[in-house]
């Protein structure tokens, strides 16, 4: 096992000399052990879906969330919150520190049809 980590790890650390953005997906609290423990390449970090989809006045929630998109800053890392569905998570993960989100609030899962429409939708937007 530990020769495929260093394969693995050579090879991200290849990818991101490249320039390529690496992200760890699902990050929370026990993935901050895994980091604090290896020299990892990685540039951004999505948090763990869990923590958008708690209420969003739970305060050890907000606490916990804080605390990973803290030492996500501390690191370097552009943080990303995964699982956003109403405007009180996106206020939230905006007031934390969160570089950008994802999920249903901000547009549901999109064909390639979709996705071409909604870009040109913004393009003619951005030209106004």
């Amino acid at each position: 096992m530990f020769n495929d980590f260093k394969t693995a790890m050579n090879i991200l650390a290849r990818l991101h000399a490249k320039g390529f953005r690496l992200c760890i997906e699902n990050f929370d609290r026990n993935t901050l052990k895994f980091i604090q423990k290896f020299d990892l390449p990685f540039t951004d970090m999505k948090l763990n879906k869990m923590y958008a989809t708690r209420r969003e006045n739970d305060r050890e929630n907000i606490s916990q969330m804080e605390s990973v998109i803290e030492f996500g800053k501390k690191l370097g890392l552009r943080v990303y919150a995964n699982g956003v569905e109403s405007q009180n998570v996106m206020d939230l993960v905006k007031r934390l520190g969160c570089d950008s989100a994802q999920g249903y609030y901000i547009s549901q899962p999109l064909t390639m049809t979709g996705l071409k429409a909604l870009l040109e939708h913004r393009k003619r937007l951005i030209k106004k």
